[in-house]
């Protein structure tokens, strides 16, 4: 089959759809599918665009064609975000060019970032080369916005894009979310013409750097006094709750201080937060680091939070969790406890969910996590069980294989 997949951003850039991308292209050449991608020059950060590859690479069997970068992008904002904004439009473009020229697709595949005009990109492209579409939702946009309170419902843009994307979903012949609960909320707000698929994310392949060992750290249990060390690792949202994380540390601090808890990551909420935490002897900061240096400090840590606000289950998966499991870590969950998440986790022992999102509903799971640390190690073995026989790169694979072989018989 051939596939033309669309994406800005593609290996070496750094957000992790771009290494999944590689990952996912590369296993399907191996297939005997003929795998395009056309993305842009690294650019998701000031750092990325350092690096400059070439515009047309062959890389382990996958036709990677990168377009340039503004100038100056680097060092102005607005150019940056300029050409974030016409991105998009670029790419139309060359699908016009493309066709005219005689290239010729079976498939065209994209995700939802940027919200709502990558999927109107994707679904325009396959229609111009008369190719199926393949919508990758990796969030549920327009609807997580207003959710979190950025987009009014009754407001005009929010029911204009949310018409485009209603299309956009309606119209993909394969549309593919990462959980049950998102795949019930599409079917609520808009069924897709063909199949429906779930299939989550998995752990990155670290391309630059060897594999190594990083389960360095010997957990805690109930014959010494370490620390029960917990960590929130990732972007510092002000959508999180995480304010509520400080203030369940300020009620047991006196009570249990065994509990460590370190905020790895930067973000809007950061300041906010350190304010919040000044004089607490039980919370840390450090600065963002490189994924290939922070997972050795996750790796050393008993527990990971998940912190997702009210009902945005329905619209997201936190992919920090498939990171946390990869290097072994339970997890700490604030969550719906009907949510799919909450259920895996309680089901197979693989940490604990708070029974509300109050500071004294967290800080009674905190203080169950110290009374109950003897089942550290317990825990940590469901999670490597679990991760083994569920959440591998390989089993990924093996269902994308299975969806693109589905849609190639498609008549």
């Amino acid at each position: 089959m051939k596939i033309l997949i669309i994406y800005r951003h593609f290996w070496p850039d750094s957000p992790p759809y771009a290494s999944m991308l590689r990952t996912i292209s590369t296993h399907l050449a191996t297939q005997g599918h003929d795998i395009t991608i056309w993305c842009e020059q690294p650019c998701y950060k000031s750092s990325d665009m350092s690096r400059d590859c070439p515009s047309h690479q062959d890389l382990e069997g996958v036709a990677v064609h990168r377009i340039s970068r503004f100038p100056l992008a680097s060092k102005i904002k607005l150019i940056a975000m300029l050409g974030k904004i016409l991105f998009p439009l670029r790419i139309l473009i060359k699908a016009m060019f493309a066709k005219l020229s005689g290239q010729k697709y079976d498939l065209v595949w994209t995700a939802t970032i940027p919200p709502v005009v990558q999927g109107f990109v994707g679904r325009k492209t396959s229609k111009l080369f008369n190719a199926k579409f393949l919508y990758h939702c990796q969030d549920l946009y327009p609807e997580i916005a207003n959710q979190m309170g950025l987009l009014k419902e009754t407001g005009l843009f929010y029911r204009l894009i949310k018409a485009v994307e209603k299309r956009n979903r309606r119209e993909a012949d394969c549309l593919v979310t990462l959980s049950e609960d998102m795949a019930q909320t599409v079917l609520e707000l808009q069924k897709p013409s063909g199949s429906l698929e779930i299939v989550n994310n998995f752990n990155l392949d670290d391309f630059d750097t060897a594999t190594e060992n990083t389960a360095e750290h010997t957990a805690a249990d109930d014959h010494n006094e370490q620390p029960i060390r917990i960590i929130f690792a990732g972007n510092l949202g002000l959508f999180q709750g995480l304010d509520k994380i400080v203030d369940a540390a300020r009620i047991i601090e006196s009570q249990c201080p065994t509990i460590q808890i370190l905020f790895l990551g930067e973000g809007k909420a950061l300041n906010q937060l350190k304010r919040s935490a000044n004089g607490l002897t039980n919370i840390k900061f450090q600065p963002h680091l490189p994924f290939a240096e922070a997972k050795h400090i996750i790796a050393k840590s008993d527990y990971g939070i998940v912190s997702i606000e009210p009902d945005i289950y329905r619209f997201a998966y936190p992919s920090k969790l498939l990171t946390y499991f990869g290097l072994g870590l339970p997890v700490l969950a604030i969550v719906e406890q009907e949510s799919e998440l909450a259920q895996m986790i309680m089901a197979r022992s693989l940490g604990y969910v708070s029974k509300g999102r109050t500071a004294a509903e967290i800080s009674d799971m905190l203080l169950l996590v110290a009374k109950d640390r003897n089942k550290i190690n317990i825990m940590k073995s469901s999670v490597a069980n679990t991760h083994q026989m569920m959440l591998k790169p390989d089993r990924r694979l093996q269902q994308w294989a299975k969806i693109i072989d589905g849609l190639e018989n498609m008549q």
